[in-house]
């Protein structure tokens, strides 16, 4: 007969946890996101599972501790972090050509100067229309990129039209943007896009040094960025290369200056165009991690005259600050290829996501297929077993792993597989991103004030 003995001595046990020292004291954390920071003599309590008042009250509440009281509620946290693995693809990326009128140093579309003939046809677009609402998401978002997207305007107008008619009948939460860069804008495609609550985005390098050395034609783009801010809502993004790295305080001040209420701080990906001037764009991840503070540190320092929010710094917090699913398909696990967004390639083909439709690897279907058998085939879900930080053991012992993600496409770039090799020069960035968050929200009362302005306007 099978027998089994316990000797419970504590009416709680503790949940499974991940620790890193930060200064003087260590921050715990849980799958689900919930952590404490904690003293040597805290700590201590926690590892030999001695925990004593008030400490084991505070651990309760956060999760840490698990009792009969609030297992249920842990059980309902865990459910709502991983809430977007059951929406369905809510974010639908449409290369509506490979063309462009521009020749950016870091285009990590690799798009070209090309004649027409390399544009998403009429037909196509309808596919992938029809494609897309195949989702079962309640939320769709269309966003019309490139190439320069501006440069099939006719297409993305039936697109738009398309969209909204199936919309009729099956009645999600349907959106638009653009992300465009502004130097071919007319007034009749700016009445189109405000007349048709169509999001405007656009990459603006900052001050007129940097944006016309990575892009060019710093005049017009402002020029339209302060014409559309008169009447309209616009977001812009800068990508950090070598030319930045010196002028982060004009870069935030040309932001500010045009009115914009975001930033946001991303690095250059070792894609296309990137990929072959890495010498002269490409930083490391020490170069970058020293802009975004020096950044960071401006605006928090500048906000209450002037608010400014940093996005990247802003997802970090609303994962480690809220119980929300921040659904920002980068840091997820898995990630968010197919199942968070798919990304349609002008000739119909059907990619994991944006920066995967440049490598043939992350190609699951194409508009011919059908949204059943493209997120159920081997491929899709190698791309997002690839992308699970389970299965990696210097993940597995860090304590930010609630907030991260792998990125297949950019490990690929990088090494040619799919699989990452932790650590990389992603997993550095990400690391030396959350400790500064961390840091500055446990002993910079500053920054923790402007932080929690942050939250509490999302």
């Amino acid at each position: 007969m099978a027998l089994s003995y316990f000797a419970e001595k504590e009416d709680y046990s503790l949940n499974h946890i991940r620790a890193r020292k930060i200064r003087d004291g260590y921050l715990v954390t849980t799958d689900y996101g919930s952590w404490a920071y904690l003293s040597e003599e805290e700590y201590r309590q926690v590892r030999t599972n001695n925990l004593k008042e008030p400490l084991l009250s505070l651990l309760k509440e956060k999760g840490i501790v698990l009792t009969q009281s609030n297992t249920e509620n842990v059980i309902l946290d865990y459910r709502k972090k991983w809430g977007y693995l059951f929406q369905g693809t809510s974010l639908h990326i449409v290369a509506l050509t490979k063309r462009c009128n521009l020749n950016c140093s870091y285009c990590h579309a690799s798009a070209e100067q090309l004649p027409e003939g390399h544009d998403m046809t009429e037909d196509t677009a309808k596919k992938a229309v029809d494609f897309i609402f195949q989702s079962p998401s309640e939320e769709i978002t269309i966003e019309f990129q490139g190439g320069e997207p501006s440069l099939n305007f006719e297409t993305l107008k039936y697109i738009v039209k398309y969209a909204k008619k199936k919309n009729e009948t099956v009645r999600k939460n349907l959106k638009f943007c653009i992300v465009t860069n502004l130097t071919l804008m007319n007034d009749e495609k700016l009445d189109f896009l405000m007349k048709e609550k169509i999001g405007i985005c656009t990459s603006f390098d900052g001050c007129k040094e940097v944006h016309n050395a990575n892009r060019d034609q710093y005049d017009k783009v402002v020029s339209w960025i302060k014409k559309i801010k008169q009447v309209y809502d616009i977001d812009a993004m800068p990508i950090t290369t070598k030319q930045s790295l010196p002028h982060y305080k004009e870069i935030v001040d040309e932001y500010v200056k045009l009115g914009l209420k975001n930033i946001w701080i991303k690095p250059l990906n070792n894609l296309g165009y990137a990929a072959e001037s890495w010498k002269k764009v490409g930083i490391t991840p020490e170069q970058f991690l020293e802009f975004w503070k020096n950044s960071l540190d401006y605006i928090v320092k500048s906000n209450k005259k002037t608010p400014l929010i940093e996005n990247y710094a802003f997802i970090l917090l609303k994962k480690i600050l809220t119980k929300e699913c921040v659904n920002f398909t980068d840091l997820e696990t898995p990630c968010g290829a197919a199942i968070g967004q798919i990304a349609y390639n002008f000739d119909g083909d059907i990619y994991t996501c944006d920066e995967g439709r440049f490598f043939d690897i992350f190609k699951i279907g194409t508009v011919n297929d059908t949204y059943k058998k493209v997120l159920s085939s081997g491929q899709t879900a190698c791309v997002l077993k690839a992308s699970l930080n389970d299965n990696n053991p210097h993940c597995e012992v860090c304590a930010y792993k609630p907030y991260c993600g792998l990125c297949p496409v950019l490990s690929y770039a990088e090494t040619g597989n799919i699989v990452s090799k932790i650590p990389d020069k992603r997993c550095d960035i990400l690391m030396g991103m959350f400790t500064h968050i961390f840091d500055k929200m446990l002993f910079d009362e500053e920054y923790r004030e402007v932080f929690m302005s942050w939250i509490e306007k999302s």
